[in-house]
């Protein structure tokens, strides 16, 4: 169930980041937005197979101390 929810969440996030971008073509790509793309593919695939989301620990059993 974990894994659906955090499939979920990040396939919401980069819903939404790709319709700020706004639509492209293959052509009208540069260099950078294909970089940019394999990044974002590499810390999608980091974030389904870890406690990590972009970076930053996800966990659900976590309490602030104090």
């Amino acid at each position: 169930m974990e894994m659906v929810l955090r499939a979920a969440a990040i396939y919401l996030i980069l819903l939404i980041i790709f319709k700020i971008a706004g639509r492209r073509t293959l052509m009208q790509l540069t260099n950078f937005d294909l970089i940019l793309l394999l990044i974002i593919s590499e810390a999608t695939q980091q974030a389904m197979l870890s406690n990590r989301l972009f970076g930053y620990r996800v966990d659900a059993d976590y309490r602030h101390p104090g």
